[in-house]
């Protein structure tokens, strides 16, 4: 039994002295892995909701109802329990923690002031890390109120297998909690890992940490799939063996993963064994020869290294070098938005808002400067804005900068990638109804002037 009535409670600052725990299991990572705080902050933030965690505490205040729960280790102070929430505070105290979503961290404080008192909080002391894990175990695979995912229960009884524990010696210190079936489905999913695939992108998705476990589950609890498929189960423990051929059940586990990803098979339509969808299924299935092969315990089935993931291409614009200046705020807003917008998906909206922001930074420029662009009648135009500039840059004797600003003011169709990168094709872009812009043609424009808005906007104006 649990007792936690003996617990100190200790205020800690939430900079100075509070790790995230490298081994939550929420990362997916392995045992023997320590990831940088930068890279656990990231993931929660990506992939587990800590935004929304910081946006609850900015609207309805951090509860302190439930502590985090830490351990004293290494002489650091780890959080084993309430790694979002401090995940959270971390990031809100300081924004630039997680890049990604740093406007909008920076815009939840500015709208409402982080109070002081969230700096320091209050947390409960784990005995040590047996102890947490019971209370985590807990919390997180009985408790109704907030479960973790299947996978997510299964990864916490794995990773203390894989530190060395025994299956029979988690069964003991984790009573009325059923140890054996999240090991039984934590070495199925291995099994599916560990299938050589013909297809790299179904080997990464057979990888994922929210993997639709429950569907392949459909399948292994039957015991007939299990007959086809060589694969045996021991009943105590959950540990899972392959009694086949590795490469028969590798094409097993293709069609498996392909249809799960493919979304032609679920839960609903593997939702019984005597249903005809998942009768016509499993027929399917056996038409895969599996042959007998040396009987192999998951547990000793070495990891199959993936291939490197192909790189990705870039959704958003380079905007490294350029400084909001602090006297115009608006130029800074509108680099946000450019710095956020994803132009291959909305190549118009970047194109227009690119062709603003080279507009009014050039002006804001001569104004840091204190010199007046001519006006063209009524207004500075973009062709007024850019002959002041080009005047400006020639007589620094930036000689490649004058180039661009050449380029951008010549109106010749000399051929299509020419012409694409003017200021006169900019304003077409944002006047001619029959002017429609491709992803191409924001970096074709973006590559042309990065190195001049560099030059207008290299330090912050003051």
């Amino acid at each position: 039994m649990l007792d936690m009535s003996t617990w100190e409670v200790e205020k800690l600052d939430v900079t100075k002295d509070l790790r995230l725990d490298p081994k939550n299991v929420r990362l997916g990572l392995t045992l023997h892995t320590d990831p940088p705080q930068a890279d656990i902050i990231q993931d929660l933030f990506q992939h587990e909701g800590a935004l929304d965690i910081a946006k609850s505490i900015m609207t309805v205040g951090y509860l302190t109802h439930e502590r985090p729960v830490v351990l004293r280790e290494n002489d650091q102070w780890v959080v084993v329990e309430g790694n979002r929430r401090t995940a959270a505070l971390k990031a809100l105290l300081n924004p630039y923690l997680v890049p990604a979503a740093q406007p909008r961290l920076a815009e939840l404080v500015e709208a409402t002031e982080l109070p002081t008192s969230y700096k320091t909080i209050e947390c409960l002391v784990a005995p040590d890390r047996d102890s947490a894990n019971q209370l985590i175990a807990t919390l997180h695979t009985s408790n109704p109120r907030k479960p973790w995912g299947p996978l997510r229960q299964a990864e916490f009884f794995a990773a203390q297998v894989a530190a060395g524990k025994s299956v029979e010696l988690l069964i003991q210190e984790y009573p009325g909690i059923p140890v054996a079936d999240f090991i039984k489905t934590a070495d199925m999913h291995r099994l599916l890992q560990n299938a050589n695939y013909q297809d790299e992108e179904l080997a990464r998705y057979a990888r994922r940490r929210n993997f639709p476990i429950s569907t392949f589950e459909r399948l292994y609890e039957n015991p007939e799939f299990l007959k086809f498929a060589r694969i045996s189960v021991d009943d105590k423990t959950g540990r899972v063996s392959l009694n086949a051929k590795q490469d028969d059940f590798d094409r097993v586990a293709e069609k498996i993963v392909r249809d799960i990803k493919r979304k032609r098979i679920n839960t609903r339509v593997l939702n019984a064994p005597a249903d005809d969808t998942y009768k016509q299924y499993l027929t399917e299935l056996s038409s895969i020869k599996v042959t007998a092969g040396k009987a192999t315990e998951v547990a000793e089935m070495p990891e199959v290294a993936l291939p490197e993931p192909k790189p990705r291409k870039p959704t958003t614009l380079d905007v490294s070098g350029l400084h909001a200046p602090a006297k115009f705020p608006a130029i800074g807003s509108i680099l946000d938005e450019l710095s956020s917008l994803r132009y291959r998906e909305f190549p118009n909206a970047t194109f227009d808002l690119i062709r603003t922001f080279l507009e009014k930074s050039v002006k804001a420029y001569a104004d840091g400067k204190g010199e007046s662009i001519p006006k063209k009648g009524q207004y500075v135009y973009l062709d007024s804005a850019l002959e002041w500039l080009q005047a400006d840059v020639t007589a620094a004797d930036k000689k490649s900068l004058v180039q661009v600003i050449k380029k951008l003011r010549q109106n010749e169709r000399l051929n299509v990638y020419a012409y694409g990168v003017t200021a006169d094709y900019l304003n077409a872009a944002n006047h001619n109804h029959q002017i429609f812009i491709e992803k191409e043609d924001v970096l074709k424009l973006w590559e042309s002037i990065i190195n001049l808005l560099r030059y207008v906007l290299r330090e912050p104006m003051t």
